[in-house]
């Protein structure tokens, strides 16, 4: 999903250094693969567990952090 999604913007490569390109591409990706009611009910049963909700929703530990990240940046 996430090389989809840099496909979709037409990137250019992959470049380590344009941080706001990754940055978009990794909260779509969250976005996108993330079920919010799923996320709450996995969040409620494992503590906020990184870990055990990435197993739970079958996803990555990375996508389940942009997710958490995404959520703690709309707090703010």
């Amino acid at each position: 999903m996430h090389e989809l999604i840099h496909a979709q913007h037409h990137d250019q490569g992959c470049n380590p250094y344009d941080s706001k390109t990754e940055h978009r591409t990794r909260i779509q990706t969250a976005l996108r693969l993330v079920n919010p009611i799923e996320y709450a009910l996995a969040e409620r049963l494992y503590g906020g567990n990184t870990y055990l909700i990435a197993c739970e929703l079958g996803l990555t530990v990375q996508v389940i952090q942009d997710y958490k990240n995404l959520l703690h940046e709309s707090i703010e």
